[in-house]
């Protein structure tokens, strides 16, 4: 009987242990499938694998779903559900990572094809511009010594107005080009450089230097800044530089910190190019000053009005309002007809076209003028006019008196010859 009784011992516990074992079993088939499907997971470079790894995941939940159970118990707080649901939502984000990566590989060749062009265009206009800068400064030095032998007077100054036009617009298009080639450099690299990969940093660098994107800024800013030097600027003119000006300078604000950090630790030279850069924006500020204040004086000369030469913005207001104050008090000292013709021909030659028109706008938007100090001038301009109405409306009355007396001859010249009597015929 002992024997007997130890025999169905070792019979039910080999049972029970066949038992454990084969759950066990289960269990660790169940995590290393897990564990295989979640490195695949990791592993997966394309949206095609995520299909076949998603078809994986629905494969295992159906071979383990009898399971349920004793996975539940084995593996708690985690449960055979969970699991199977962490796998999805994990493939799920890779998924989505993979789409987007997809995206923007096709959107960075778009790019790499964009800022071939770019370079191309700009290569192109900083030639064409060459050209055009050089005609200027030759036209301009020999306006100053021709004759009336070789040209009339209009003929080489119009010329020099339409290659400045010309100019202009030419550095103005360039610019906007380097502004975007600058924002395609930077749009498929992360915003925040000093966390960006070393084989990112090194291809991003290796694109700056090849596209030229940091000599270009400096070869635009070195043109603009002769071109302000050798031209006399309009006031709308004046307005639109100084816009441009701020357009490429927001531009650097926001690019020239990522180049630093781009080049902390590279060549010196790279690194003094980028505090000419900074250098050459602050000399092109001060050149468009000079050349504001060096345009208004030249277009007061010109027009034969002395007002005193000024060099900023208090000097311009004090030296004008100056000057309008002493065409106010003159009236003991010119005649009527005089003040009436200065005062026209300031007003439709300067105050009319130029200030109102052109300076005073691009003066307020550079802040070297206050709409207080606009309307003082304006005030006196204002008692300079009521100054010479007087003289003003003398012409008109004559005009009127005279026509009236014309036509007061006229009728009485008709009235009489119908009057006549025709002489008879003999």
């Amino acid at each position: 009987m002992k024997r007997i009784a130890l025999l169905c011992a070792l019979v039910l516990g080999g049972i029970c242990f066949a038992q454990d074992n084969s759950d066990y079993a289960i269990v660790q088939r169940f995590q290393a499938t897990t564990k295989q499907i979640s490195k695949a997971i990791e592993a997966t470079s394309s949206v095609q694998e995520c299909a076949s790894i998603s078809r994986r995941i629905e494969d295992l939940g159906k071979e383990f779903q009898q399971h349920q159970e004793l996975l539940d118990k084995a593996l708690y707080p985690d449960s055979y559900a969970s699991i199977i649901n962490d796998l999805r939502a994990k493939l799920a984000l890779r998924q989505r990572d993979l789409t987007t990566i997809e995206h923007q590989g096709g959107q960075i060749q778009e790019l790499e094809v964009r800022i071939k062009e770019l370079s191309a265009q700009i290569d192109a206009l900083t030639a064409q511009n060459e050209k055009l800068m050089s005609d200027v400064q030759r036209l301009s030095q020999n306006l100053k010594k021709l004759t009336g032998d070789l040209f009339s007077s209009a003929t080489p100054l119009d010329s020099l107005q339409q290659l400045v036009v010309k100019l202009r617009n030419g550095l103005q298009e360039r610019d906007a080009l380097i502004t975007s080639l600058l924002d395609s450099l930077f749009l498929q690299y992360d915003k925040n450089i000093e966390q960006m990969k070393e084989s990112d940093k090194k291809e991003l660098v290796s694109k700056v230097e090849r596209y030229g994107a940091l000599s270009n800024v400096k070869r635009s800013l070195q043109d603009n800044i002769t071109f302000v030097e050798i031209t006399n600027l309009k006031g709308a003119d004046a307005q639109e530089i100084y816009k441009q000006y701020q357009r490429l300078q927001s531009v650097w604000n926001s690019v020239g910190p990522k180049l630093t950090a781009l080049y902390s630790t590279g060549k010196q030279q790279k690194k003094m190019d980028l505090q000419s850069v900074d250098s050459l924006f602050a000399q092109w500020n001060l050149k468009i000053n000079s050349a504001v204040w060096r345009s208004l004086n030249t277009l007061f000369r010109e027009k034969d009005f002395s007002v005193i030469e000024f060099n900023n913005g208090n000097e311009f207001v004090s030296n004008l309002s100056a000057f309008l104050e002493t065409q106010i008090k003159n009236k003991a000292d010119e005649s009527k007809e005089t003040r009436y013709k200065n005062f026209t021909k300031f007003n439709e030659q300067i105050w009319i076209p130029e200030l109102q028109l052109g300076w005073f706008p691009t003066l307020l938007k550079m802040g070297e003028i206050t709409e207080t100090q606009k309307a003082d001038l304006e005030e006196k301009f204002e008692k300079w006019k009521s100054s010479v109405e007087p003289a003003s409306s003398v012409l008109p009355v004559v005009l009127i008196i005279v026509v009236a007396i014309l036509l007061i001859v006229l009728i009485a010249w008709y009235w009489r010859q119908r009057n006549t009597p025709e002489p008879e015929e003999s």
